[in-house]
C-alpha cells in the first residue's frame, strides 16, 4: 500500500483526519453546517460574523490566521491538495 493511503496506511491522526474531512465536505461542527441542521438559530463565524464555512474557517477567517499561516502560501484547497505542498517533516493539513 502507498504511503498515506487506506484506512491504516495514512500517517494522519484522527483528529486531523476528522476535521480536514469535515472542511473538504462541509458537514461538521462549524456554523454554516450546524445552522443548516437546525441546531443553532445562523452560520454567522463567531470571530468575525461572516458565514463560518469550511472555505472561511481555512482561508478566510481572521480570528483563524495563525493557523492559516501554517499553510504557507496555499490560497486554497485546490493548492492544498497539490504534492508541493507536502514537504518532508511538514503535515500542513495538521493546520486544518
Amino acid at each position: 500500500m502507498k504511503e498515506g493511503l487506506g484506512v491504516d496506511g495514512h500517517k494522519w491522526g484522527n483528529q486531523t483526519l476528522a476535521a480536514y474531512t469535515w472542511c473538504r465536505t462541509n458537514k461538521g461542527p462549524h456554523h454554516s453546517w450546524l445552522h443548516k441542521v437546525n441546531k443553532i438559530p445562523d452560520g454567522d463565524c463567531p470571530e468575525c460574523g461572516e458565514e463560518e464555512t469550511e472555505e472561511h474557517i481555512v482561508f478566510q477567517c481572521r480570528g483563524h490566521q495563525e493557523e492559516s499561516r501554517k499553510l504557507g502560501d496555499v490560497q486554497g484547497w485546490a493548492d492544498l491538495d497539490k504534492p508541493r505542498c507536502r514537504r518532508e517533516g511538514e503535515n500542513r493539513y495538521d493546520a486544518v
